[in-house]
């Protein structure tokens, strides 16, 4: 996306999928979606959702910050309203 369609962008969704915990690896557990770049999901093989951007387990947080937020603190210092907001359970140990 360009600055300006940023800019204009309402509401932008990405997600980043957890690696399994060490625990679902030992009860067998394996991941039940496939990500499909940039921008999609396929859970079970069944249902694909689309969002504006899609990450692995291996993505790096420098990696997530450039691909999502760099932009938007470059908005918010242009006098823009910018939200981050991350939610998620994180993978125990």
């Amino acid at each position: 996306m360009t600055g300006e369609q940023q800019r204009t962008c309402q509401v932008r969704v990405g997600v980043r999928v957890r690696p399994l915990a060490s625990k679902e690896i030992q009860q067998g557990g394996k991941l039940s979606l496939s990500i499909n770049p940039p921008a999609s999901i396929t859970i079970a093989s069944h249902n694909t959702f689309t969002f504006d951007a899609v990450f692995d387990s291996q993505t790096d947080q420098d990696t997530l910050y450039h691909s999502v937020s760099s932009s938007l603190l470059e908005s918010f210092v242009d006098g823009y309203n910018a939200t981050v907001r991350a939610h998620g359970r994180p993978p125990a140990k």
